[in-house]
């Protein structure tokens, strides 16, 4: 029932479930969990393919950090009792656009750079978080247009001169 990955624990006390990281488990996009709160991380990044892999860093419940990978489409989660820190590592060739976090009441989120970080308010509670990447482009940016609009008008400015000075000495 379970497909657990190395680094996905699972430890039954008296009743209370609790995922000491992310993986592959039954438990992303289940129910939520009667104690504690539950999310789910979804990747959304157009035109990746299968080998694609975002790598993503989570802490649960001030734990140990442990890693995990997505692919365009793919989600994965799991529940936690105090709160969730997840953050996308990056990936050379694609960007961070955006981060949409929706659930329950019971969960205040903190968005951030790379990343957020959620709270469990009310036991019981759910979110979806989903990350959206776009492929990084190489497209000279503002200041980058200024440099090669100098660098030309040095050129040309050179150019003029050096026919001035052909000029003047073919005339003399």
């Amino acid at each position: 029932m379970f497909k657990l990955r190395v680094f996905s624990i699972i430890f039954v006390l008296t009743g209370v479930t609790i995922l000491t990281g992310f993986g592959d488990s039954a438990l992303a996009g289940g129910p939520p969990p009667q104690r504690g709160c539950g999310i789910t991380i979804v990747k959304v990044a157009p035109g990746a393919g299968d080998t694609d892999f975002f790598p993503f860093e989570v802490i649960v419940d001030d734990n140990e950090p442990n890693t995990f990978t997505l692919v365009d489409g793919q989600s994965d989660g799991g529940p936690f009792n105090l709160s969730v820190i997840v953050t996308e590592l990056p990936l050379e060739g694609w960007r961070l656009q955006n981060i949409d976090c929706e659930g329950d009441s019971g969960i205040s989120f903190r968005i951030e750079d790379d990343g957020f970080r959620a709270v469990c308010n009310s036991d019981g509670s759910f979110a979806t978080c989903t990350f959206f990447n776009e492929q990084a482009s190489n497209i000279p940016t503002l200041s980058e247009w200024g440099l090669i609009a100098v660098a030309g008008g040095l050129v040309l400015i050179g150019v003029y001169f050096a026919l001035k000075r052909r000029k003047a000495q073919v005339g003399a």
